[in-house]
């Protein structure tokens, strides 16, 4: 089975992987340190929320480019959903994140049922498909309907 939606978590210290995994261990979270790897993840699962958490003290700029990231993401892949992930201190940036097209701002990491929900709904509406061979996968794509028998 290939998952159609799984949560990418985007941060630089793995404090948010520990919270959500201590409030729901079964959610599908692949975490990553590196903007560059989310398209890898993409294609693997392209209905799958990108989770983006800013640095503490994360300036409006360094805030801006990753948004903009996330933005050339989604054009790649429309399924995808954008949650943003903030500090109390950060909560400033959170206008900016609606503006950008999150789907949930998350602020602080207590209380995190909401997001919890919001992937399993995902889930919900993306199944997993199952695996396919390579040969089965290029029939899919070309234009008539079934491979030959």
């Amino acid at each position: 089975m290939t998952p159609r939606s799984t949560c990418v978590l985007y941060e630089t210290d793995g404090r948010w992987a520990v919270a959500l995994r201590k409030a729901a261990a079964d959610l599908p979270i692949r975490e990553t340190r590196s903007p560059e790897r989310w398209l890898v993840h993409f294609r693997e699962s392209p209905a799958s929320i990108l989770a983006v958490a800013a640095p503490d003290g994360c300036d409006a700029v360094r805030f801006a480019r990753l948004l903009e990231a996330s933005a050339q993401l989604q054009r790649k892949f429309p399924d995808m959903c954008l949650v943003v992930l903030l500090t109390e201190a950060d909560r400033s940036l959170a206008t900016a994140a609606y503006e950008a097209g999150a789907a949930w701002v998350q602020v602080g990491r207590w209380r995190l049922d909401p997001l919890v929900r919001l992937v399993r709904r995902r889930q919900a509406m993306f199944p997993d498909l199952p695996a396919e061979t390579p040969i089965e996968s290029i029939w899919r794509k070309l234009p008539w309907a079934d491979p030959p028998e």
